[in-house]
């Protein structure tokens, strides 16, 4: 095979590549346009927000048409010149209109990759597509032998040359285009419905969680108390669709003089989320303790808005700026954002939010049924008018939570953590303990469910497992939760990762030089009596039991469902700090 027949190739290999990036990127759009929220594991794991701030901002479309579905045709074109030239290599115009259209990629590329410097968005799915498009210019200008710039001069010439074949060439690309954007369109129409029809979808799926009660007293609100319909949304003044959601409300109060609003902070950032384990949106703890500091002064709506106009560039100087401009004197405000009772307001919002099923944002709960996404204004007011009527609105409490309180109503013996912690943060929140037999297959759900959900969390709260057996396996598990690798370790071996029982041990002895030692150690053997004698004064029968606080829970429950329990458990004993310095809601 020759050398330019492997150059094209290569370049055939490299388009599809970026025709499966932008495809995939189009499928995020649709999905944001439909739902008013981006939902991608792939997304989430390599990217922070920039995927959601590049999918929801201006630059994301070219009128109605999303920029990733003309990437698409594009590259779909490329490939097809490019195997033109494959089973004609004496064709000139083929390699010339990819050498243009790599520039003009090229060229957008470097403007797009400005706007996301401005705005702090780097999505990595796009970052992608600018390195694709480099590396398909840099392919064709090797293959074509003209050179990156000399090239482009002779490029335009044999283009202009051939305009029979341009003119086709244009025809074929804005035909399948149009086609692309009218079948793009109809399913956006098609998965979203009328109004009605969807808002009766979402009202069935939300009656399916039942009905949660959100206290509002110390939440900022507008409309009357006496309002027909409440609206209460959690929000994260870093999110992009949050953004949409908050203009959505803004027009909706214009319109509506029945409906009261609150709101109640909801960051995804470890720095004041107890249910998230990373700084996802690392400036919106910032951004909420500027709105509680703005709230103090009875300037919360005219600082979201300014929050929102100026997302996501939420450093200390800008959020001073944004308190001067709405009449805020700088000086008392800079001392407030820095107050820790306003970090533990925040805290107090998530907690409240995860305790109704909160879990990312925008959310929001309409007369007691939750929803997600930007649901624009229109569908919100459709919501409210369904959810009004008396026929479509019946559901139950939420089970769960119900359930909960039940059991919180019932004397419980008191459980004690033990030493064997995944999370050692004390924190004010009610703590989890897992009781586990490990060699019991029916334990290891649990222990994965427990050593998934410290993983996932800030570590505001201890969580435990209480080894129930005194064999090789709970030795070398209690050893390994003496070391900050341990948690690690442990899930490698839950998840297969670590193959074998064996294994696990002889990574745990090389975890430490005591650790090799505390195997056979008198203390260990100690702690096992102690973990066993606490299960036995429970009363626990069988390989696993959960508790959360000292109320016994489901040990087939998620850990999205332990949390929710964590913070429901919180705000019916208000065992948090916050309310401690708020007065009860």
């Amino acid at each position: 095979m020759k050398r330019s027949q492997l150059q094209l190739l290569a370049l055939a290999f490299v388009t599809s590549l970026g025709l499966m990036d932008a495809l995939y990127l189009t499928n995020l759009k649709l999905q944001a346009e439909v739902t008013g929220a981006t939902r991608s594991q792939l997304c989430e794991a390599i990217s922070d927000s920039g995927c959601e701030i590049a999918l929801s901002s201006d630059m994301s479309a070219i009128g109605p048409v999303p920029i990733s579905l003309v990437g698409t045709i594009t590259y779909a074109l490329i490939i097809a010149l490019v195997f033109r030239i494959l089973f004609n290599p004496k064709r000139r115009f083929e390699g010339a209109a990819i050498h243009l259209i790599a520039l003009g990629a090229v060229l957008g590329s470097a403007g797009l990759a400005w706007y996301s410097w401005a705005h702090d968005s780097w999505c990595v799915l796009c970052i992608g597509l600018y390195g694709v498009n480099l590396a398909i210019y840099a392919l064709i200008s090797f293959h074509d032998k003209r050179g990156w710039i000399r090239g482009i001069g002779a490029s335009i010439r044999t283009v202009l040359g051939a305009r029979g074949a341009l003119v086709v060439t244009l025809l074929v690309f804005g035909g399948v285009l149009t086609a692309s954007q009218m079948a793009y369109s109809k399913l956006v129409l098609t998965q979203t419905g009328t109004l009605s029809a969807r808002a009766q979808e979402l009202l069935v799926s939300a009656r399916t969680h039942g009905t949660v009660v959100v206290p509002i007293s110390t939440a900022p609100h507008l409309g009357p108390d006496k309002a027909k319909t409440l609206i209460v949304k959690f929000s994260d003044f870093q999110c992009p669709y949050c953004k949409q959601f908050w203009h959505s409300i803004e027009q909706l109060h214009k319109l509506r003089d029945d409906v009261q609003i609150a709101f109640r902070h909801y960051p995804l950032s470890s720095e004041c989320n107890p249910f998230m384990g990373s700084p996802f949106h690392e400036q919106a703890c910032r951004a909420a303790y500027a709105a509680v500091c703005a709230d103090r002064h009875g300037k919360f709506w005219e600082m979201g808005s300014a929050l929102y106009a100026n997302q996501p560039d939420f450093s200390e100087l800008s959020l001073l700026r944004m308190a001067s401009q709405i009449g805020l004197e700088p000086g008392p405000f800079k001392m407030c954002l820095h107050d820790p009772t306003v970090r533990q307001q925040v805290i107090h919002d998530v907690i409240v939010g995860r305790s109704v099923g909160i879990s990312g944002t925008p959310g929001c709960i309409i007369d007691g049924f939750r929803f997600e996404g930007a649901l624009p204004e229109k569908m919100l007011a459709e919501l409210i008018d369904t959810i009004a009527d008396p026929k479509t609105n019946q559901a139950a409490p939420n089970a769960m939570i119900t359930n909960i309180e039940a059991k919180m109503r019932t004397p419980q013996a008191s459980v004690d953590v033990g030493v064997h912690r995944l999370t050692h943060q004390a924190g004010t929140l009610p703590a989890v303990v897992a009781f586990v037999d490990p060699d019991r297959t029916q334990a290891a759900p649990l222990l994965r469910t427990v050593v998934a959900l410290a993983r996932r969390t800030a570590g505001m709260f201890p969580i435990s497992i209480r080894l129930m057996s005194k064999t090789s396996l709970s030795r070398t598990i209690a050893c390994a939760l003496q070391h900050d690798e341990g948690p690690t370790m442990l899930s490698h071996w839950l998840t297969k990762e670590i193959p074998t029982e064996e294994a696990f041990t002889a990574a745990v002895t090389q975890l430490g030089a005591n650790a090799k030692e505390c195997m056979s150690a008198a203390e260990t053997e100690h702690v096992l009596t102690e973990d066993q004698a606490a299960a036995s004064a429970l009363g626990i029968q069988g390989s696993a039991a959960l508790f959360v606080g000292n109320v016994p829970m489901n040990p087939a429950w998620s850990p999205a469902q332990i949390e929710q329990a964590v913070a429901l458990l919180a705000t019916q004993t208000h065992q948090t700090s916050t309310t401690k310095d708020s007065p009860p809601e």
